[in-house]
């Protein structure tokens, strides 16, 4: 029951909070708001299968449950997380029942943000091939730097990998919810 339980709550929370992101105004031109209403749409893409599932084997379950033989108090928490994942699946149904009305409210504002992300991954791209022809040019791959320069200039570019690595991640996901994953793996 436990698990029963959980797996019901996590699909509410989800649902509800799925349904928040995509029902916030339009996000107008700015990138970060228009972000979260795309990756709400994708999560709620992502999450149809596994949670229809969840629900059909959470309900199928329960109904099992109840028809065994149980004292009162196991009858009543059966009816009881029957009356929940029927809520979850009423609040998973309005999240994916939001999904076209999104999808049309942010039509202008992703056609215009789609041509920007993929000029600017265009520019992200040519930055790295430089960035790797400055990386090849650091002191540590020079044999008369000694040890401890080495070791200095070592931490400094781990430090500066680090934050290419962040905005890999960054540009990596906005090719995903703009639809150019192949623009970051060139």
């Amino acid at each position: 029951y436990t698990t029963l339980s959980k797996s019901i709550k996590e699909t509410k929370t989800f649902s509800q909070f799925q349904t928040a992101e995509l029902i916030k105004t339009n996000p107008d031109d700015k990138l970060d708001a228009l972000v979260l209403v795309k990756r709400a749409l994708s999560a709620v893409a992502d999450a149809t299968t596994p949670t229809e599932l969840l629900i059909a084997t959470n309900r199928t379950a329960l109904k099992y449950f109840k028809k065994q033989r149980m004292d009162k108090a196991k009858t009543k928490e059966t009816d009881k997380l029957l009356k929940d994942l029927e809520l979850s699946n009423e609040l998973w149904h309005k999240a994916k029942k939001e999904v076209p009305g999104t999808q049309r409210r942010i039509t202008a504002s992703n056609q215009g943000w789609t041509e920007k992300v993929e000029a600017s991954i265009g520019e992200y791209t040519e930055k790295v091939k430089s960035k790797v022809f400055e990386y090849k040019k650091r002191s540590l791959w020079t044999y008369d730097t000694g040890v401890e320069e080495a070791k200095k200039d070592m931490f400094k570019a781990e430090n500066w990998l680090s934050e290419l690595q962040l905005e890999l991640e960054q540009n990596a996901e906005l090719t995903k919810l703009f639809e150019y994953p192949q623009l970051i793996n060139e």
